[in-house]
């Protein structure tokens, strides 16, 4: 019996290992490519923004003041919250009539500048004391947006007056 010399047999897997390596890295480039350019990953590439400071009561209202900086460059607005403590999660949407100073994509925030916005509990027209109460004793807050859902920001202490 005569079988394939070496020199064809070793060409043959050459040839078997570059086909493999172009399908591949096809494959690896095409994935890569729609993974990077999805809306959702590029607004979360682009946005970064930090809460600077929490305040709750610092008027002598029953307000908790929460200042928020854009430091990436994705504008930013519409801020919704979620008030957290030992046994209760409160979510306030962006279109709460209790944000007082709500940033609008009229007058999203750009790179680098700042908004405080007030959460007036005494506005709550059901749970009033229930909020009042949560805020006083929060142990997280965390702000999302709605120009890109995918980030957001927390911060681990509220300073109450």
């Amino acid at each position: 019996m005569r079988g394939i010399s070496d020199i064809i047999a070793v060409v043959l897997m050459i040839a078997v290992a570059i086909a493999i390596g172009v399908f591949v890295t096809n494959f690896a480039t095409k994935w890569v490519t729609d993974q990077t350019t999805s809306s959702s990953i590029a607004c979360a590439i682009k946005t970064n923004y930090v809460i600077d400071d929490v305040k709750f009561n610092y008027s002598g209202k029953d307000e908790l003041l929460v200042r928020i900086t854009n430091k990436g460059d994705q504008a930013i607005h519409g801020f919704s919250f979620v008030l957290f403590n030992v046994t209760n999660i409160q979510t306030i949407a962006s279109d709460s009539k209790l944000i007082i100073n709500q940033v609008t994509s009229a007058k999203a925030l750009q790179r680098e500048q700042s908004a405080i916005m007030t959460l007036n509990f005494t506005n709550a027209s059901t749970g009033s004391g229930e909020l009042i109460g949560l805020a006083k004793s929060a142990t997280k807050l965390t702000v999302r947006n709605d120009a890109c859902e995918a980030v957001s920001a927390s911060i681990d202490s509220v300073t109450v007056y």
